[in-house]
């Protein structure tokens, strides 16, 4: 087994630097957009945007439809061959987009300490080769489920199936479903809840430690990949915290999984958990950004 920790590159100034890319034809909607769209780095890494097209450009922090647009780094106009940088001295996750074509958006995701990516914590692959295409990229089609026993609600993708649906008499997960149609080869994307009472005094942040410590600390063959954050999600009014890691299923098949965990008004924990392929994980960010977004407190 072959495992890459790191693949950041050490410039003259001693930083690590990693490379984000424009190619060619990014102006088109249709066409590559930033390359990776999502990097993950540590702390104190500068990251390096270069222009490979022949089409002005911009690297601008924030979203196309927040106020505070390019607050934390702007590169302005870069014509071909151009390159701006910038340096993350704080953890947490940066979106930033060209303004003068919206639709590139791009995320650098800044981490405290050393932690492998899902891609880096995967084992080494297969020869079989998937070309299955990804459905859960861009769904537009969502079905709502209400929890029985009234405490919750979410969206999952409608193309996806119930696989479990538990009650305090059953005593199983109040959801999990999957996308069962999915490819063979890969990984199910797969989303579960879990709503328990316990006799612990939990906050958001000391039950996604234990979350970790359950998940990735205390079990065989599981990776920390992002720590706990409490600044990505909140349902609600209240602040979720969450953190991702791999691991393998039964079959040895290897695995990433975003856990999101909080607790509501009425002192019931939530764990949220989406799981997914390592090949496909960071193009399903948006649906599980949509799902967690979905999640309803019901009185």
């Amino acid at each position: 087994m072959v495992i890459i920790l790191s693949t950041n590159l050490i410039d003259v100034r001693g930083d690590p630097l990693e490379d984000v890319k424009i190619p060619k034809g990014s102006s088109s909607p249709s066409g590559d957009n930033f390359k990776p769209s999502t990097l993950k780095v540590e702390e104190g890494t500068t990251v390096k945007w270069t222009n490979k097209d022949s089409t002005l450009h911009t690297v601008t922090s924030g979203t196309p439809k927040e106020d505070e647009q390019g607050r934390l780094f702007d590169s302005t106009f870069l014509s071909g061959g151009k390159s701006f940088e910038y340096t993350f001295k704080k953890a947490g996750a940066f979106k930033y987009f060209c303004t003068l074509h919206p639709f590139m958006k791009g995320k650098i995701v800044v981490s405290k300490g050393e932690f492998p990516n899902i891609k880096t914590a995967e084992k080494e692959p297969t020869i079989s080769i998937d070309s299955t295409a990804n459905a859960n990229i861009n769904v537009t089609k969502w079905t709502n489920f209400t929890d029985s026993e009234n405490r919750f609600s979410i969206k999952y993708p409608s193309h996806w199936s119930v696989t479990q649906s538990g009650n305090r008499f059953t005593k199983e997960l109040p959801l999990v479903t999957v996308d069962a149609n999915g490819s063979s080869l890969k990984i199910q994307s797969q989303l579960s809840v879990n709503v328990f009472r316990s006799a612990k005094d939990f906050n958001s942040d000391s039950l996604a430690k234990y979350a970790y410590d359950q998940l990735v600390k205390e079990t065989t063959g599981s990776k920390l990949v992002e720590p706990i954050t409490c600044d990505k999600y909140s349902i609600g009014r209240v602040k979720a915290c969450s953190f991702l890691y791999a691991g393998d299923d039964r079959e040895g098949k290897r695995y990433g999984i975003l856990e999101v965990a909080f607790v509501d008004g009425k002192d019931l924990n939530h764990l949220i958990s989406y799981r997914a392929d390592p090949t496909n994980f960071d193009k399903e960010f948006s649906t599980m950004d949509h799902i967690v977004a979905s999640y309803t407190i019901l009185d």
